[in-house]
């Protein structure tokens, strides 16, 4: 197989199957002869985590297999406590059907700038499947565990979506308006509250009078502070022509005229 960068990939054994699972439920798998210990591998979204939580895996699963799940990392909406925390709930998750996170397996797998990709993989062996069980001693679920992933997102502070509340009001108003309070405060219908940006902080020579942005840097000609190479070059030529840098074309325009007045 080629790739778009020319190099070449090995191919998949005759063997090789892929089985999309329908509405991420791995129970619909369960007590099906088919898929009795048929996968090796299998790949969870970040969207499906909370089918971790089924049992059906130790029955589809080999004997040895790796799940591999998607994290939080590039979830940018959330905050990076929360984003570790997502993570943080995959691992355990995996223990409770009896897999063992391998941090190790991550380290091979690159982006860009020795960026990893965000997988989290989850090694199962069924020879130690219910010791790892039993020593995540899993606590009792809750009724919302389920909607892992939704409670992560509405509990967010940086999240800006209606709420569900809000939707369901849309939905039962059949197309009409939906009616203001009372005393005409339309706060209710605005989603979460998102916090106001932090002001930017001034860089060692404060802020680049070209940009705005903080400046690192300082014009020892102009004594004004500067971003980047962009802001300098622009900072130059304003000098420049501030110091009479256009006289010169001023002047060879008028001698022009003169010239060809002489002629």
């Amino acid at each position: 197989l080629k790739s778009g960068g020319g190099t070449t990939a090995p191919l998949p054994p005759d063997d090789f199957k892929i089985f999309l699972v329908e509405g991420e439920d791995v129970s619909s798998l369960q007590g099906k002869r088919r898929f009795a210990n048929l996968f090796n591998l299998a790949v969870v979204s970040n969207a499906a985590t909370q089918c971790l939580q089924q049992p059906a895996w130790r029955e589809v699963l080999q004997p040895e297999a790796w799940v591999v799940c998607e994290g939080a990392d590039f979830m940018l909406n959330l905050h990076k406590d929360e984003r570790k925390a997502f993570n943080d709930k995959i691992v355990e998750l995996g223990k409770r059907i009896g897999c063992e996170h391998d941090a190790s397996q991550r380290r091979r797998f690159k982006l860009y700038n020795d960026v990893e990709y965000p997988l989290h993989f989850l090694r199962y062996d069924s020879t130690k499947a219910d010791q790892i069980i039993a020593e995540s001693n899993p606590p009792a679920a809750t009724e919302n565990e389920d909607g892992m992933l939704a409670d992560t997102l509405s509990q967010s502070t940086l999240d800006g979506r209606p709420t569900e509340d809000q939707l369901q009001a849309v939905r039962s108003s059949d197309g009409a308006d939906v009616p203001l309070p009372a005393d005409g405060d339309i706060t209710e219908l605005k989603g979460p509250a998102v916090a106001a940006p932090e002001a930017p902080k001034p860089g060692p020579h404060g802020f680049c009078v070209i940009t705005g942005l903080p400046a690192k840097y300082k014009d020892p000609k102009t004594g004004h502070p500067y971003a980047n190479v962009a802001a300098f070059k622009e900072l130059r030529a304003k000098d420049a022509a501030e110091d009479g840098g256009g006289e010169p074309a001023e002047s060879a325009r008028i001698e022009g005229e003169s010239s060809t007045d002489a002629t």
